[in-house]
């Protein structure tokens, strides 16, 4: 990715973009990555990488970016979250 196009991808989104390889470890060991989403927003009693993790990771890479997220686990908490943009607003990382 060129400097000009990431000074236009929100912090959050540049986060998420570094950890495109992390997946579960499988049967028999846990990704301490994964586990660190949880804990990440408050939710260090999650000890297993097969718990679904989408909104812990959503919820991450925003607490990195200095962005309150939820801080649930529901990924249905980020329905109603954030403000909506006018659609000559849009870019990376928004929704209209």
């Amino acid at each position: 990715m060129v400097a000009n196009e990431q000074a236009n991808i929100p912090l959050w989104l540049q986060f998420a973009f570094r950890e495109l390889e992390v997946s579960e470890s499988g049967k028999y060991a846990e990704n301490p990555t994964i586990l660190n989403y949880f804990k990440e927003v408050n939710h260090p009693e999650i000890e297993k990488d097969e718990t679904p993790w989408c909104a812990a990771f959503i919820g991450a890479m925003l607490e990195r970016a200095k962005v309150k997220s939820t801080k649930s686990l529901m990924a249905r908490s980020y329905l109603n979250w954030g403000q909506k943009t006018k659609r000559r607003k849009v870019r990376r990382g928004c929704y209209s």
